[in-house]
Formats: structure tokens, sequence, C-alpha cells
């Protein structure tokens, strides 16, 4: 038996060294050696090397995404809630949407919530309690809405500067359903920003500009209202989808509305809420953004800019002359091309820089006409 003891214990103290020799071995001497001139550039030593390195690296993106996923998952799904909208004829919508303020207030999209008045709404947090909703406001420009319940001391959600999300930067989804207290969530990533895509038309006087993510088809339709976030449990946008006229090729178009405009819709909500006043001023146009290929192409006096591209036809023009934009003096063809003192372009385009400002301060836009730059005061309501 004491032989036995001693041959095990002579062996661990052979494993123990070996390991030690092998971490000496490895951070040490095979350090000194690829980094040594001598031997660095031979063709065995700088293959075991980037095996290593790949080795490594690989290693740490396996636990960095295992362990980050899962603490995502837990921090920020207590955050959001179901919610279910029953209208009068007995039709349910359900989807996701987001706590942003802890004394009740969830903001979601019009994907999610009727506008009908006596439509029946309900809202179902992580805990598995259930609200009705208590009042309801819609943000008509980004087509955020924000729901109040009668409930105190919730988690809120994280807000990401969404202007600073880059291509290919990795996201999570988080939603939940009527049927489960369990949150759901799927990898994706972030495509881009897409600054001409708008949530409703006329592009004048709804929010024009959103994010393209990255998930499948089968995620987003049950993720509708839910937050998109990055890796730090922040919240970089609100999925939702285009009304059915905007299906292309056969497919639902899902965007996410970005964190910063429905930051700024929530801003817009604690200063009207209780009101039923328009905040910002609605054009009542349509219009298309000058982009770079069409300014080499027509080889354009001016490098950025809306074109108002309505009235049209003769039903447009009826409709038209009851417009803000018609009563301030705007016309088809006009390129607006600074609002007050900010330049017009993609990122901050006609509709972004409308919004700004409530239908009581005063807006001048400068207007290319043909070949004259004239000034057009807002007239408002």
């Amino acid at each position: 038996m004491k032989k036995t003891f001693k041959f095990i214990g002579i062996g661990v103290i052979i494993f123990i060294i070996g390991a030690l020799g092998g971490l000496m071995v490895d951070y040490v001497l095979f350090t000194k050696v690829i980094t040594n001139p001598m031997w660095s550039e031979n063709p065995i030593i700088k293959s075991l090397d980037n095996r290593i390195k790949i080795i490594k690296t690989v290693e740490k993106v396996i636990v960095a995404d295992n362990e980050s996923i899962a603490d995502i998952a837990s921090r920020a799904a207590g955050t959001v809630a179901y919610i279910e909208s029953i209208n009068v004829n007995g039709d349910v919508v359900g989807g996701n949407g987001i706590i942003v303020s802890s004394d009740g207030v969830i903001a979601t999209t019009t994907a999610v919530v009727s506008q009908d008045e006596n439509a029946l709404l309900f809202v179902k947090l992580a805990d598995g309690n259930v609200y009705d909703v208590k009042d309801v406001y819609f943000d008509t420009y980004s087509t955020v809405v924000f729901l109040r319940i009668d409930a105190q001391d919730l988690a809120t959600v994280s807000f990401a500067n969404s202007d600073d999300a880059r291509s290919g930067k990795r996201l999570i989804s988080i939603s939940r359903t009527r049927s489960s207290d369990d949150a759901q969530f799927a990898l994706g990533g972030f495509f881009g920003h897409d600054n001409v895509f708008g949530v409703a038309t006329p592009e004048s006087d709804f929010l024009q500009g959103v994010l393209s993510i990255d998930f499948s088809q089968s995620v987003l339709r049950k993720s509708i209202g839910a937050p998109v976030v990055d890796f730090h449990s922040n919240m970089i946008g609100l999925i939702s989808v285009a009304d059915s006229a905007e299906v292309i090729n056969g497919e639902e178009e899902f965007f996410a509305i970005a964190a910063n405009d429905v930051m700024r819709a929530f801003e817009v909500f604690l200063q009207q809420q209780n009101k039923t006043v328009e905040v910002t001023n609605k054009l009542g146009v349509d219009y298309d953004n000058i982009t770079a290929i069409e300014v080499y192409a027509q080889d354009a006096d001016i490098t950025s800019g809306a074109v108002i591209t309505t009235p049209i036809t003769f039903v447009e023009q009826s409709a038209f002359a009851r417009t803000l934009a018609a009563r301030s003096g705007l016309r088809s063809g006009d390129i607006v091309v600074m609002v007050n003192n900010d330049t017009v372009d993609e990122r901050n385009n006609l509709s972004r820089l409308m919004n700004k400002y409530a239908n009581d301060e005063k807006v001048v836009l400068k207007v290319l006409r043909g070949d004259e730059l004239i000034l057009i005061d807002i007239i408002s309501i």
C-alpha cells in the first residue's frame, strides 16, 4: 500500500513539473525564440506561432460569446414586456415592448398596438404579472407608442448611442411570448444605417432613416416591438415592420427604430403627455433625397437636398392645397437645401430636421427653385 501511494505521489509531482515546464516553454522560451530575429523567420517557427495565435483567439471568442450572451439575456430580459391588443372585432395582436421608465412607461410600435381607441390592451412583465394599460400615446413621427401601466420601481432599459453603431456589430434580440414567462433571445447583427427608408408616408411627416438588422425572418416576426441590444446590454433599436403595402418580393420588411429616435420620442412624450396638440410641423409632402450619384449624373450645382415630388396628379393637387407646405409656398420640384441653419442631406434629411421644431417655433427653408435660391417661412397652424 505504501508503495502504491509512493508511486501515485511521484506521478503527481512529475505531472506538476511537466505542466510547469510546458508553461515555461510556451510563454518564456518559445516567446523568446519567435521574437529572436535569428529564429522568427524560420518557416516551422512561424507556422507554430500562427497556429497558437489562432487557437488562443478562437478560444477567447468562444468563451466571450457564451458568457456574454447568457449574461446579457439575464440582465436585459427583465426590461422586456409582452403586449397584447384586442380590437372590437376580437382580433388579437401580440408583440413586445421595452420598459423605459420605472414608473410604468413601456415603449413599443404601432405594428403592435392598434390605433383603435376601443381596443383592449394588456401588458405582461417579466415576473408574470399582467396589467391593464391606463394611457396610450402615439408619437406620429417615429411610430413609437408609449403605454402606461400602474406599476412602480421597474427595471428600465439602457440606451446606446445608435449613431455610433457600425456595420457588423453583433446584436441580440430579446422577446417574450404570451404562453411563457421565459425570455427568448437570438444572436444577429447590425447591417447598417438605412437613411432612405421611411416608417410611413409621406416622408416629410414621418421618420426617415432606420437601422437595418440581420436576423432570421422567423425571429423578427416573433420579436416586433422587442429590443435589439449590444454586448453591453444597451438597446440599439426597437424592432418594427413596415405596413403590408411595403412588402418587398413577397417578404415583410423588418427594421429597427434607432435608440436615439426612441429616446427623442420619449422626450416628446414627457413634454406632451395628457395633451392632444401636434408637437412638430407637418409639411404634408413627399420628397426624394439627392444622392452623390444623382449629383454626378446630372452635373448638379448642389451636393445634397430634398426634392419635393408632390403634387403630381390632379387628386394630389387638391389634397396638396390644404397642406402646410402649400400654404407656406412650397411647390413640386423645389429643392430644400437648408432648414434654418442645418444643411439637408441623407443623414440629416428633411424629415429629421423638421421634427426638431415644435409648431410654434420659427422655421425658414432655403429652397432652390430653378436657378434661384429663395427663403420660405413655414407658416404654422
